[in-house]
């Protein structure tokens, strides 16, 4: 629809590009779109509002992250799977996706509107982490990023949340803040 704007893209391993509005996800092959629309009561659309981020996790899966959930699409069947980091729904903030990266463990890893969270796509489980809130009386114009940074050789995981640096910790599985930047 020509009223709606592009809020994230991706180009998957095949080639296509995938392009999220705040209503549908779009696949473009070259020459024809195909749409998968939002649904809030079942799988047969993505659940929440706006597509903040599209994700192709190392299997080709398309993972969706939106204000109100992650989703996973089955390509297959044009269905989704919706996943909460907050089912209870206490704290909505932790339910808005605004990133999804992997690690080389296979999780996937993800930033929401709070904390980070990491999700195993075998168990289907959320583990939290939180982040500090953004330090006041910080005297800058510059909007930091939140994103999951870098793994290195040694499988250290890195992130930057509400203007710090963390690392995640292999003892106690806990995040350390490293930096405040």
């Amino acid at each position: 629809e020509a009223s709606q704007a592009s809020t994230s893209i991706l180009i998957d391993h095949f080639g296509f590009i995938w392009t999220g509005t705040e209503t549908a996800l779009y696949r473009f092959d070259g020459a024809r779109y195909l749409e998968y629309g939002m649904s809030m009561t079942d799988s047969c659309g993505f659940y929440g509002y706006g597509t903040d981020c599209i994700f192709e996790d190392h299997e080709g899966t398309i993972w969706l992250g939106t204000s109100g959930a992650l989703n996973r699409l089955d390509q297959r069947s044009g269905t989704f799977s919706h996943y909460f980091p907050d089912p209870t729904g206490r704290n909505q903030n932790n339910n808005i996706i605004s990133m999804i990266r992997e690690d080389s463990r296979g999780l996937l890893w993800i930033r929401t509107g709070k904390d980070i969270f990491s999700f195993d796509r075998k168990s289907e489980t959320f583990r939290q982490y939180a982040v500090e809130p953004v330090r006041t009386g910080v005297k800058s114009s510059i909007a930091y990023p939140d994103y999951f940074i870098a793994e290195n050789r040694k499988g250290d995981r890195f992130f930057i949340a509400g203007g710090s640096l963390y690392t995640l910790e292999k003892k106690g599985d806990t995040l350390k803040l490293v930096f405040p930047l």
